[in-house]
């Protein structure tokens, strides 16, 4: 994911909701979390308290955090759109190596020195293994399924859909109605191929991913074409369906309905990202913000590191991971 550099001068509503993604990563892979709670109720309270609490702990943790990852991957889709389409990169040979530079030396160094620190240091087999190492250096982990960062695999598709993205806004940068029918047919192709394919060679590959950046995407051609024009900024708007994507999509996903359970949180967070995106009459930056708003900026500033170290952190050290 890309953003400019970014002060605690300068509030970017994407930033704060990138902040709240990384903390809900965070919970999700924490599964200690739940542990320590149920622990707590049995000793200090009843078996009742438990009962009630569980669907609560259930639901900060479900999914071990993929559905943030996957919440990550649609505002990836969203940037990097408005990237070309504010002119930040040209649509030359130039600019699209501009972007390429840009994204690696925002991916790669912090992954090096991750990915190094797990293999000088790490007692684990597993990441002693330089073909691991290979994997996740290339970008290739979601494919292989191994790697030594736990989080490489997410990383890989964020990498290979960077590749081909130049490709794609060629192909839909066009701010029509007609162009947004034809965005929608390609989202709608992607993903009943993924509802349709259970086969291990396409699961692990970007194409079960690429409807959800597509999507993403989208929201900049939407935004265009009625966005500024009809609608102003609404937090509550923004608040709310997030709030429904994740609860939704919790309770499609505990139905062992896990395909159902995507689309639902896609659509509604992209209500979120096109809410948080629209104009406002108070958009003065540092203007009246409070503490939470300055936590969840700064949250959003580190979260690529917060989401490499996290794994080794929580697991070779405090052991609080799955």
């Amino acid at each position: 994911m890309s953003y400019e550099r970014v002060t605690l001068e300068k509030y970017d509503r994407l930033l704060m909701l990138r902040g709240i993604l990384s903390i809900g990563v965070l919970f999700g892979h924490a599964i200690c979390f739940r542990n320590i709670v149920i622990y707590i109720f049995k000793k200090y309270g009843s078996v009742d308290y438990v009962k009630f609490y569980e669907p609560l702990i259930n639901f900060l943790t479900f999914n071990h955090g993929n559905n943030f990852v996957k919440c990550f991957f649609i505002l990836s889709g969203y940037l990097m759109g408005k990237l070309f389409y504010d002119g930040k990169y040209e649509l030359n040979v130039k600019g699209v190596k501009r972007f390429y530079k840009s994204r690696f030396l925002r991916i790669v160094p912090l992954l090096f020195i991750t990915d190094l620190v797990y293999f000088v240091f790490s007692s684990e087999p597993v990441d002693k293994n330089p073909i691991n190492l290979f994997n996740d250096l290339f970008f290739i982990s979601n494919i292989t399924g191994c790697n030594i960062n736990g989080v490489a695999w997410s990383i890989a598709y964020e990498m290979q859909f960077y590749l081909i993205f130049p490709f794609i806004f060629i192909l839909f940068r066009n701010v029509s109605r007609k162009n947004m029918v034809l965005v929608s047919l390609s989202i709608v192709i992607l993903f009943s191929l993924n509802y349709l394919s259970d086969a291990a060679t396409y699961i692990h590959t970007l194409l079960s991913q690429l409807f959800l950046f597509i999507i993403g995407f989208s929201i900049n051609i939407i935004l265009r074409l009625t966005g500024a024009k009809r609608f102003r900024f609404s937090g509550l708007t923004a608040a709310l369906s997030f709030a429904a994507a994740q609860v939704l999509s919790f309770i499609f996903y505990v139905q062992h309905m896990d395909k159902t359970s995507v689309v639902i949180m896609a659509l509604l967070f992209s209500i979120s990202i096109f809410s948080l995106e629209l104009p406002s009459e108070t958009d003065e930056p540092g203007s009246g913000k409070s503490f939470i708003s300055k936590l969840l900026t700064y949250f959003g500033i580190i979260s690529y590191g917060v989401y490499l170290w996290h794994p080794l952190v929580l697991s070779k050290y405090l052991d609080l991971s799955n």
